[in-house]
């Protein structure tokens, strides 16, 4: 006879990445932690790719199980859920009876791994999971935990099928408003935190290839909940709209710099359908655990498009996990929410604190009490964990940035892979544009290294309370390949050889206070000529031409100007004469103290010989 159980049975739900994928011949392929150590560009993830519907594998692919832990050969192991799944054991849970994993394939449909069999390529669903564990085990309920986007999958199953099976949902990290780091991924590419004591070897470039037709991404992009986050003061997708974006201008934004456009309405229907879900609606207790106090990608400002063809990027963090914001994981109606402070999103169910509260929640007949005082790094408050002071160091190409904290290293390897082994540093590259988070209590050295002729930008950050309160930002410091720089206090030391000798000392091109350090509006430039010219705008004498420039907020820094072609610009002084007769075409623009850079303007200039009149 069927033994009913004295304890609900548990189910582990993982998050996106969470489960392992094989190959036909049941080699893996995803993690695969040789191929990533050994693959400079790991093209071997290739075979993750999915036809543009985003429903099947352009490979076949078979589905492994969950993943607890990643050995990285003799370098580190990665703990995700083996920590948690021991902590259980020790609890008495047992896999097979009470203990339960559900693996899926996280690259499709949220929706269709949610319940519907037949499109997951007869991979189970999470519904009939829980059928087939209420059946074998004579539970009328389960408990579910689960991580990161296996929170969105309980949501939309709770949506689809109600309550009835489920007693206690455990919610850790899950983005209910989505993260901007899906953005960053499917636009530039990202190394999914897969790092740790100094090494990254998920190359972001594949990220980002194999992503561009999975379902499971864009459906963590933000929500219209979410708030806009994406600025595009350049107009970089050449619709004419510029400055903050709004939800429905930015799914336009992705659409028009390439994105999968069909993903990215079904995206927005799928977090419609479950938007505002409350899981004590279908009669399910839940209890949310959160990150906080690890800056987090927050907003992405398209700054500069460059005649080079680059472009200009700034970015700012807020509280989180280091991948999902604070307020995006904080979104769901719970009995209670944990915050976890300084807990790394990845490793979050086997953080010290986080897997003990876990088990006390699922073995408690009442949790109204339940004792956190022996774990420090847990509050039922987000009082107190924010991100730290410190300061914001970006570079622009084509420089590398490197950060040394005596001999910890962040930035570039000698393979081009990104490694960060000094703690609490965050570290992001946008489009050839850097950015190192550098928080207070530790001595850093900043230096770059010049990958190309050329010039550079960078800006120096002070934040305090979540808040830029003065940048010391740098404009065009030129460079030659063999440069390397040092920034100091308040100046660039520049080093033209790379021989250790100072050549140069940069001061910043302007220092801003909190007000100006938030200036993204681009300055304005007007021309007068001298005479005023005719109507058909054609001159029988020479014309001088002079500029005029404005700015609302930081000030006017330059204005420039370039004749016939914008390969090289002179420095605006003062009134400058057009004597050249024919057609000389005059382009200008103006930065701003706080490097915005006008769109390009230019006006004609056309000269005839006296008694010409125009006519050829």
């Amino acid at each position: 006879p069927l033994l009913i159980p004295t304890r609900n049975p548990v189910i582990i739900v993982p998050g996106i990445m969470g489960s392992s994928l094989l190959d036909i011949n049941e080699d893996e392929l995803w993690p695969a932690a040789s191929s990533i150590i050994f693959s400079k560009n790991d093209v071997f993830l290739d075979s993750l790719i999915l036809t543009l519907d985003g429903s099947t594998s352009t490979e076949n692919v078979i589905l492994g199980g969950l993943i607890d832990k990643v050995d990285y050969l003799l370098f580190f192991t990665q703990h995700y859920f083996d920590y948690f799944l021991e902590q259980l054991r020790q609890d008495n849970f047992k896999e097979g009876e009470s203990l339960f994993e559900f693996p899926y394939d996280w690259r499709f449909d949220i929706s269709k791994t949610a319940g519907d069999t037949e499109l997951n390529n007869g991979i189970s669903s999470l519904k009939e999971k829980i059928d087939e564990i209420k059946s074998k085990t004579g539970a009328e309920k389960v408990d579910i935990v689960a991580h990161s986007m296996g929170g969105l999958l309980v949501k939309k199953y709770l949506k689809d099928y109600g309550g009835s099976s489920v007693d206690k949902f455990i919610d850790i990290a899950t983005p209910h408003y989505g993260s901007p780091k899906s953005f960053k991924i499917l636009n530039y590419g990202d190394d999914l935190g897969f790092q740790k004591n100094g090494f990254n070897f998920l190359n972001p470039n594949e990220t980002k290839n194999i992503s561009q037709n999975m379902p499971s991404v864009y459906q963590l992009l933000p929500s219209s909940l979410y708030g806009n986050y994406i600025y595009d003061l350049d107009d970089l997708d050449n619709n004419g709209v510029r400055g903050l974006l709004s939800y429905t201008d930015t799914k336009q934004f992705m659409k028009n710099t390439g994105r999968n456009s069909a993903l990215v309405d079904r995206a927005d229907v799928f977090h419609q359908g479950i938007a505002g879900l409350n899981p004590a609606d279908y009669g399910v207790e839940t209890y949310n655990i959160v990150g906080c106090g690890v800056p987090t990608l927050g907003k992405i400002f398209i700054l500069n498009k460059e005649t080079s063809g680059d472009v200009e990027y700034n970015i700012s963090y807020t509280n989180g996990d280091g991948t999902v914001p604070l307020k995006s994981a904080e979104s769901i109606p719970s009995l209670k929410t944990y915050y976890a402070k300084n807990a790394v999103h990845a490793t979050m169910p086997s953080t010290s604190g986080v897997k003990e509260l876990i088990a006390d929640i699922l073995m408690a007949t009442s949790t109204d009490n339940l004792d956190i005082s022996p774990y420090p790094n847990l509050a039922e408050s987000s009082n107190g964990c924010t991100v730290p002071n410190g300061k914001i160091v970006s570079f622009h190409s084509p420089i590398e940035l490197h950060i040394y904290s005596g001999s910890n290293h962040t930035g570039p390897n000698i393979d081009e892979d990104i490694e960060n082994n000094i703690p609490g540093v965050s570290y992001e590259i946008i489009d050839g544009n850097k950015f190192a988070f550098l928080p207070d209590g530790v001595e850093y050295m900043v230096k770059g290294i010049a990958t190309d002729d050329g010039t550079f930008n960078a800006r120096v950050e002070t934040i305090q309370n979540e808040v830029v309160v003065e940048t010391k930002y740098f404009n065009t410091v030129p460079l030659a390949i063999t440069t390397q720089i040092e920034v100091a206090t308040s100046t660039i030391l520049v080093d033209n050889n790379a021989d250790g000798i100072v050549d140069a000392e940069v001061q910043p091109s302007a220092v801003l206070n909190e007000t100006q350090s938030g200036d993204i509006t681009k300055p304005i430039t007007t021309h007068a000529t001298n005479p005023t010219g005719k109507k058909d705008g054609k001159f029988d004498k020479p014309v001088t031409i002079t500029l005029s420039a404005t700015d609302d907020n930081s000030g006017v820094l330059k204005t420039e100007y370039s004749l016939n072609n914008t390969s090289s610009w002179i420095a605006y002084t003062g009134p400058f004469t057009i004597g050249t007769k024919g057609e000389t075409k005059v382009y200008y623009r103006s930065t701003d103290r706080a490097g915005n850079v006008e769109i390009l303007k230019s006006v004609t200039i056309i000269i005839n010989p006296p008694g010409n009149s125009g006519k050829k």
